[in-house]
This record gives structure tokens, sequence and C-alpha cells, in this order.
């Protein structure tokens, strides 16, 4: 796996324990993401490029396109994780990698949590077609489920119009 360094002490945390080997890419203020891919190439990129976990940075549309190109080359697949692209305070909002995505790459993750409530502890992802099935039976083995009555409520929130 390759990720941000520094980077989303969460997400690295389950990838090692899942016996991952993490390598870092290299991430700062002043120049953004450093995107020469590792050798060998990664099977899978994870990236907060919305607002970079912990430096807050916003990912250039040149490094995003550049990340695409890597993704594309090595058969990677790239998570997306959008924990709270809804919030900007400078600029105009710079589209999701997801949705330049051309071959079909990239999982974008979101959550729901920083967007309405903490409390709520419901997420999504969108992903391509092919993946549906496998994810669907991952997380049926950890028999961790969000509470349909929480995914209910806030489905009839979302369909009547709140969001």
């Amino acid at each position: 796996v390759w990720m941000e360094e520094p980077g989303y002490y969460g997400a690295k945390a389950a990838f090692t324990v899942a016996g991952a080997r993490v390598l870092p890419i290299p991430v700062d203020q002043e120049r953004g993401w450093y995107l020469e891919p590792p050798d060998p190439l990664p099977r899978l990129i994870y990236v907060t490029p919305a607002c970079q976990h912990p430096l807050g940075i916003t990912m250039r549309m040149e490094e995003r396109l550049r990340l695409l190109d890597i993704a594309e080359t090595a058969n990677s697949w790239v998570i997306e994780d959008d924990f709270d692209g809804e919030y900007r305070f400078q600029g105009r909002p710079v589209p999701a990698i997801q949705s330049m995505d051309r071959s079909g790459r990239v999982i974008y993750v979101g959550t729901f949590a920083k967007l309405l409530f903490p409390a709520l502890r419901l997420g999504f992802m969108v992903l391509p077609q092919e993946l549906a099935g496998r994810i669907v039976n991952a997380l049926s083995t950890t028999g961790q489920f969000a509470p349909l009555l929480l995914q209910a409520a806030l489905a009839d929130f979302i369909t009547e119009g709140h969001m």
C-alpha cells in the first residue's frame, strides 16, 4: 500500500494489521504530494486529496491526474478518502479523483459523521462494479454493520430532500 506521509494513522494501522507493507508518499505544505511510485509498483494507493490529513492541503489538479496515470500503469486501486471534502475555506472546489477516473480504478470513500453529526457513524463507498461483491463479502465477515434503523433514517432524510 502506498499512502501519504504524514497521513491518517487509522488507515495506516488498518493496512498494517491486514499484513500490508505500507510505503510512504511524501507530502508537505510547499510542494504537495511527491508522486514517484515505489518499486515494486503499489497494488493499492490511499490518499486524502480534498483535505490532506493532517496537513489540510488540497491535491492540485496535475497531481490528481498524475495519480490516475500511476494507478492505470500499475493496475492499482486508489482509495480516495474524502472525509471532509464538503468544507472549502479557500479557493474553488476541486473535482474528486473518482469523477475523473476513466479506467475504473478509484474507490471513493466518505462519511456522514463529518457532514451531519459525529454520532451518526455512517459512511459510504462509490466503487467500481467489479468490486461490489468482494466488498460486500469482506464486510460481511467482519460482523460490524451500521444499525439498519440509522441507515433507514438517513435514507429517508436524503430522499425527502433535507440533504
